[in-house]
């Protein structure tokens, strides 16, 4: 179940990575939130590949970085 949560988190990253890219939002948070979602997606499937699974702590720490910024801006935009 906590790798279908994983995986969705990781399609969201990108998805909306890829929203930022043309937005306001500066290009490094973009790209930021882009890899996030790969790393994010690449470490959910661990179960086939056990090695891997250290990507999730990478994927899931770099998105809790993008989000942050991308509040202070949206704070700063408000």
């Amino acid at each position: 179940m906590s790798n279908i949560a994983l995986l969705l988190l990781g399609i969201a990253s990108i998805i909306i990575g890829s929203v930022m890219v043309n937005g306001v939002f500066s290009k490094r948070v973009s790209y930021l939130a882009i890899i996030s979602g790969t790393l994010t997606l690449l470490g959910a499937l661990g179960v086939v590949f056990e090695p891997i699974t250290i990507l999730v702590l990478f994927g899931l720490t770099l998105g809790a970085v993008w989000q942050i910024l991308a509040g202070i801006k949206l704070y700063k935009i408000g």
